[in-house]
């Protein structure tokens, strides 16, 4: 890569952008072909993998089933302490699933009883923010004031430089 200096005139400023636009051009047509190489990679793993996914999947189920119907006492015995075994390879057995909270009911009106009891104040959760676009419109509105007397403002956005590509019609790339 070569040293690039900061145009000090139109005609160099000129000469850089169009580099930029090469560059970026460049860039475009790369990305593309990676994207469609990783395309053609993933439809080609997914082609190899989908008969292995489904036999994987079929095999599961079946021992499942096998252990569900005996298949455990034959491989741990009838009053084995232990959950799970391994063989052929696998881990197999059984496991707790996830705790879960049933609510009977619906969860805003249990909310809103817990709401009345002191106790219950841990058990919730309450979270207030501001709604940023709600106040940048009220703040042009006629409580301005009175919102400006908490410290709100409106910060205008400052000028940012951009370079990008311009777009040509009925060119590629």
């Amino acid at each position: 890569m070569t040293t690039i200096r900061e145009p000090r005139s139109i005609d160099a400023a000129t000469k850089l952008a169009e580099r930029f636009a090469v560059v970026e051009s460049k860039i475009e047509v790369e990305e593309a072909a990676r994207n469609e190489a990783i395309a053609k990679a993933n439809a080609s793993a997914d082609k190899e993998l989908a008969p292995l996914i489904d036999e994987r999947d079929l095999i599961a189920a079946k021992v499942a089933s096998w252990w569900g119907k005996g298949g455990r006492e034959q491989a741990l015995g009838e009053n084995a302490k232990t959950k799970s075994i391994e063989l052929g390879g696998c881990l197999l057995g059984e496991k707790k699933g996830k705790t879960s909270l049933q609510i009977e009911g619906k969860p805003a009106e249990v909310a809103e009883q817990l709401t009345k009891l002191r106790w219950a104040s841990e058990l919730l959760r309450r979270s207030v923010s501001l709604d940023k676009a709600a106040l940048l419109k009220a703040l042009a509105g006629k409580r301005a004031a009175e919102l400006k007397a908490f410290g709100l403002s409106v910060a205008p956005g400052s000028d940012q430089f951009f370079i990008k590509r311009a777009e040509q019609g009925q060119t590629r790339g």
